[in-house]
């Protein structure tokens, strides 16, 4: 039997799942928020942790048997992000291929793989910050570039599938460029850099 194991850390909590080559579930537990931008990477390895040995003691498989696992992960949002979650799962000697990949991103493809049904992929799109998702069968039913002059969300329209991928999306995405495009989105940049301590900030002369 080959068992592979799948992760969601999000920042609310944690689901770890053992399944077989026919995707029958072995064994399944779950934990605290792993998000480590807002619990810190002991924390999060922690959670991780415990989730992957529940489910693991569950399916009554070992580290070391397992074919692959994937995990989606919130707050892998940069590439230099993964070998440093990555290394939170190095002392648990799971075996196999390991994929990492954003939590969002993970929801997406698992729901065209298995569905197909635009409305749940919508409603995952809706969830992330600062995306407005706009996207009615009709005539207007879309946002254009000049209908979004002034905003600071960004708007994605007409999401379809992608006949010519696998698994694929489509989509219509716009913003003001001035405003999400260039001035917010430097602000938010320099935010996230700041709080995850890549670049400090200047403190103002007394």
């Amino acid at each position: 039997m080959r068992a592979v194991l799948g992760v969601d850390g999000g920042g609310s909590k944690t689901h770890a799942l053992v399944a077989d080559e026919r995707g029958e579930v072995l064994g399944f537990a779950s934990s605290g928020r792993s998000n480590w931008e807002d619990t810190g990477l002991e924390a999060a390895g922690a959670a991780l942790a415990e989730a992957i040995g529940g489910a693991l003691a569950a399916a009554q498989v070992p580290p070391g048997a397992l074919a692959a696992s994937a995990f989606g992960l919130a707050g892998l949002d940069w590439d230099p992000d993964r070998p440093m979650l990555g290394a939170l799962l190095d002392p648990l000697g799971l075996a196999g291929p390991r994929r990492l990949e954003n939590d969002s991103f993970i929801a997406l493809r698992g729901l065209c793989l298995a569905t197909g049904r635009l409305d749940e992929a919508r409603d995952i799109l809706r969830e992330a910050p600062g995306l407005m998702v706009v996207d009615k069968r009709e005539d207007g039913g879309y946002v254009t570039p000049i209908e979004c002059v002034g905003d600071y969300a960004t708007y994605v329209s007409r999401v379809r599938e992608d006949p010519t991928v696998d698994n694929g999306l489509s989509l219509w995405c716009v913003s003001d460029n001035l405003r999400k495009g260039a001035a917010l989105n430097a602000v938010q940049i320099a935010e996230c850099l700041v709080n995850r301590k890549l670049i400090q900030a200047k403190r103002r002369a007394a």
